[in-house]
């Protein structure tokens, strides 16, 4: 399976649709609904993929390099874009976060790539992650929450500060059933 994050983009030849409504001019097309984030895409419709960063080769090679296929990247599980178009991600299986500026540079922004637990609060870049699975940002742009095995990190993007708001750091039970 190729590691890369592609970017998908509306063909020039059909509508772009932008909006989270149905459009009603458009009656030939048929909305389907992923389950998960609520929010529609056309079967209907050709798109056109584009290779925003990886090789095709798990692996890492290092930290600030420009985006497309000089950079590796190793089982990339979340994508984020930011209001100010960068793009945040979770690069799994090396257990960091990464982000593409609106410049083209990837940089390592949370872990330290040991993938194991670590303390609860710090800078993010120098924290341990256990295998990031899952991230957003708020409206803002300026806090990233991020989804790491056990814990949900808050990250405050600008002074890249992070500390853990759910979660204790174990894999437990917290209803009381075990």
């Amino acid at each position: 399976v190729p590691t890369v994050i592609p970017s998908i983009q509306p063909s020039p030849i059909i509508p772009t649709v932008t909006s989270t409504t149905l459009p009603t001019d458009l009656p030939s097309l048929s909305p389907t609904f992923n389950s998960t984030a609520g929010l529609p895409f056309y079967s209907d419709l050709f798109y056109q993929l584009s290779l925003v960063v990886g090789t095709g080769v798990a692996g890492y090679n290092g930290d600030n390099l420009p985006a497309g296929t000089s950079t590796l990247i190793n089982r990339p599980s979340n994508v984020w874009v930011s209001s100010s178009g960068s793009i945040y991600f979770s690069d799994r299986d090396l257990c960091l976060i990464r982000k593409i500026s609106d410049s083209g540079i990837v940089s390592v922004i949370g872990g330290n790539r040991t993938c194991q637990r670590g303390p609860s609060s710090g800078h993010f870049r120098s924290l341990p992650l256990q295998f990031p699975y899952a991230l957003v940002g708020d409206h803002t742009g300026k806090l990233l929450y991020i989804g790491d095995s056990n814990v949900i990190w808050r990250l405050d993007v600008s002074t890249g500060f992070a500390e853990v708001i759910a979660g204790n750091m174990t894999q437990s039970v917290a209803d009381g059933t075990e």
